[in-house]
């Protein structure tokens, strides 16, 4: 059985054109190594990255003559991931979708002429079940996790179980992958991988709870230690990025990982989603430490919004001091903010920028809050490029952010010359980038 599994491109995102962002498709390379663990042969075409128009994926389609097509299916790639559909549909292979936009809207996704089957959540073991069964022509009735139709009837079968132990998941097949196309920053090289999945919180504008089922597991210490170590001499990046919703989510957990790191005495670059501000400044030492250059922390604009008019501050103040303690400990602070929610005024933006700018992280990202937005698209478009121009185009912004990166750069000695070159060289063309961006009102 011949399966090939796509990445479609995305609609423009704001947030990867500014920070040079590539990165390879992580839950199709861990599916990949998952069914190339159980004996079958996939490809995986990332058409993202590869820039590859609809009619070349059609050339290359046809030239691979798939049996099962597994397409990629985000919020921000819907059509092109029905049309990725319909050009497999064509060539006469069976067509199935994943991942968090075809978990969330597999009812309507479904009725789609050109997706036979949808599989909901964690991909890796129903993904095999599945291809076993239509390379047997046997029954789906029994396969817990999919959706699919029979007769012309939708068929919705019971949810799958999670994958009980996450050390079980063979390394992510990038070898499948042109990884020599994949950066941050626009120059520095990137591998990407995950320690946990999940997260115990259950933010309304957030997807993985439903992937995740509103569970939080983690792999052990010496397992994630071993996939940085492999990922590291095999590909030798600049960075490697953990893509986890909540690396921090077991504090004990984030420490051993440290330890495991240090006992190996390895020389790895690597940054992280904190989701959580809990964190305190030791552990953060010790993650700096152990190579750690950034920590994400996601504020999303509801929790700020909500707070910003009440005197219980106690959430602001955390995230505050969680930037603060992250500078002393020499990490760069990113903050993520996803803004736009309903009911959300002109005042609330304001102030909810005003908030990150004064909490003074080094780096801030804006989401828009699709799709649950009331703005229109325009205004949202509009709203997401005055935030990155509000908070990069500040002067004082640029010669704090510099002051602190020197800093860092002579008291940790993390930073590598070449390193410092690309970085240098991308903080450049965004400050430029930045403030081309027009002021344009959005009332």
């Amino acid at each position: 059985m011949k399966i090939v599994l796509v990445h479609p491109p995305s609609e423009p995102l704001t947030h990867e054109a500014i920070f040079g962002l590539k990165t390879p498709p992580l839950g199709l390379a861990y599916i990949a190594a998952y069914l190339e663990e159980r004996g079958f042969t996939p490809d995986i075409i990332d058409m993202s990255v590869q820039q590859m128009s609809i009619e070349e994926f059609g050339s290359r389609l046809q030239t691979t003559n798939p049996d099962v097509v597994g397409v990629y299916c985000s919020i921000t790639r819907v059509k092109q991931s029905l049309q990725v559909a319909q050009v497999a549909k064509s060539l006469g292979a069976t067509t199935i979708l994943g991942g968090p936009h075809a978990t969330l809207e597999y009812e309507t996704l479904i009725r789609n002429e050109n997706v036979d089957m949808i599989i909901r959540g964690e991909g890796e073991e129903t993904f095999v079940k599945l291809a076993k069964l239509i390379d047997s022509q046997r029954g789906l009735h029994d396969l817990k996790g999919i959706v699919y139709k029979e007769n012309g009837k939708v068929r919705t079968n019971p949810e799958a179980p999670l994958i009980a132990d996450l050390d079980t998941l063979p390394f992510p097949a990038f070898h499948l992958l042109p990884m020599k196309s994949y950066h941050i920053c626009n120059y520095i090289s990137v591998c990407t991988l995950s320690s946990s999945r999940g997260c115990s919180r259950r933010c309304k504008y957030c997807i993985v709870p439903d992937m995740y089922q509103g569970k939080w597991r983690g792999k052990t210490p010496n397992r994630v230690v071993d996939e940085m170590e492999h990922l590291s001499s095999v590909y030798n990046p600049d960075l490697l990025l953990f893509f986890d919703e909540f690396f921090t989510e077991d504090l004990k957990r984030a420490e051993s990982v440290m330890e495991e790191i240090r006992n190996r005495d390895l020389d790895m670059k690597w940054a992280c989603m904190s989701t959580g501000t809990n964190i305190s400044k030791e552990l953060m030492i010790k993650m700096q430490k152990a190579g750690c250059m950034a920590l994400f922390f996601g504020v999303g604009s509801e929790v700020i919004a909500s707070r910003l008019t009440t005197i219980d501050k106690k959430d602001l103040d955390e995230a505050r001091r969680a930037f603060m303690n992250a500078h002393q400990a020499n990490i760069f602070p990113i903050a993520n903010v996803v803004f736009g929610f309903p009911g959300e005024t002109r005042t609330d933006y304001e102030d909810i920028l005003n908030w990150v700018i004064e909490s003074d992280p080094d780096h801030a990202l804006f989401f828009k809050a699709v799709p649950y937005s009331e703005f229109e698209d325009d205004k949202l478009d509009r709203m997401e490029r005055l935030a990155y121009k509000r908070f990069y185009g500040r002067k004082s912004y640029v010669a704090k952010h510099i002051a602190r990166s020197i800093s860092r750069a002579v008291r940790s000695r993390q930073f590598s010359p070449d390193f410092i070159r690309k970085y240098t060289k991308w903080y450049a063309e965004t400050l430029k980038k930045v403030n081309s961006f027009q002021d344009l009102p959005f009332t």
